[in-house]
């Protein structure tokens, strides 16, 4: 028998350091990705300041978007939710409802988005088709209810 993939859930770790680069880790099963903070803190909706206490809450925003978005899906329904704001591309997670509650999850980018063409307050702006992403992962299984109920962030 297959060992399950829902072992471990989503996480957003804040890497503790002085600025806002390679701040931010993203952990999917055994996949990792590192990612800056910068982008969040040129956002016109934020403090602009970095420190780990507004970055927090940043990451909180972010988080409440994320799953704000998954718990309007149905059954055949796909969206993108972005991580990894950089010059060049977003990072994001594909996330599609399959039947009895099951979200399959992969780990992509974009470059239809920069993290200097939208802001991640404006996640609502942030729509894609599947040809504007190219997966970098694997499929990862996890039932809907229980990832809207986790913890998704951490400090490390």
């Amino acid at each position: 028998m297959e060992e399950s993939k829902q072992d471990k859930m989503i996480s957003i770790k804040i890497i503790e350091k002085e600025d806002s680069h390679k701040d931010l880790q993203l952990e999917i099963g055994e996949f990792k990705q590192i990612a800056d903070s910068y982008y969040f803190f040129l956002d016109d909706t934020t403090e602009t300041t970095y420190n780990e206490t507004t970055l927090r809450i940043l990451i909180e925003k972010l988080i409440k978007s994320w799953k704000e978005s998954l718990s309007k899906l149905q059954t055949g329904d796909k969206t993108y939710i972005p991580f990894d704001f950089s010059d060049q591309y977003i990072g994001c997670i594909q996330c599609i409802l399959a039947p009895t509650d099951r979200l399959l999850i992969r780990y992509g980018v974009t470059t239809k988005f920069t993290g200097s063409g939208i802001n991640p307050s404006q996640m609502h702006l942030f729509s894609l088709n599947e040809s504007d992403f190219t997966a970098i992962t694997e499929t990862f299984h996890y039932s809907l209810s229980d990832l809207l109920q986790y913890p998704i962030l951490s400090i490390a």
